[in-house]
């Protein structure tokens, strides 16, 4: 009996050994799966790094046209305040320039009113000095024949008395 104890003890001994080496097994290939997907990723990584080194390249690369292409637009923006600042200022000075014109459209028509009244005034004053002077004359003329018609007039009563 003691010899089939150590039979049966030896068996479990190795049963439990098996239990053992079988869980160890399963660790094992657990971890070797682990490992080969760890592996697998690590080549589709290795493959994928160039394709994500030019993506980084060709990022950085946009990066720096968005950076000179934001100053550009800022560029852009200052020429258009710029633009619409001259425009405005452009706006009040034709305003500007029209108000004078039509204040130079209207004093030229005001110095044309003033000439043809002058010149009006110079025909009535020369009108009235002809006037003035033919009236003079005939002032004169008439007093004449004031004169004459008196001594005519004295005369004949001077003669009708004698």
């Amino acid at each position: 009996e003691t010899a089939l104890q150590q039979v049966v003890e030896q068996l479990a001994g190795v049963d439990g050994q098996l239990e053992v080496d079988t869980a160890d097994e399963t660790a094992v290939t657990q971890a070797l799966l682990q490992a080969r997907g760890r592996a697998e990723e690590a080549g589709r990584l290795r493959i994928e790094r160039p394709l994500h080194e030019k993506r980084i390249t060709a990022l950085r690369a946009e990066s720096v046209d968005l950076a000179k292409n934001e100053g550009d637009a800022r560029a852009l923006l200052d020429a258009a305040e710029t633009i619409e600042s001259d425009f405005a200022t452009y706006k009040t000075l034709k305003s500007e320039e029209a108000e004078l014109a039509t204040k130079s459209q209207q004093r030229w028509q005001l110095s044309q009113t003033q000439a043809q009244v002058e010149g009006n005034i110079r025909d009535v004053r020369h009108r009235h000095e002809r006037e003035r002077e033919r009236f003079r004359t005939e002032k004169t003329a008439l007093s004449r024949q004031l004169t004459e018609s008196e001594l005519l007039i004295s005369e004949e009563s001077r003669i009708g008395a004698a």
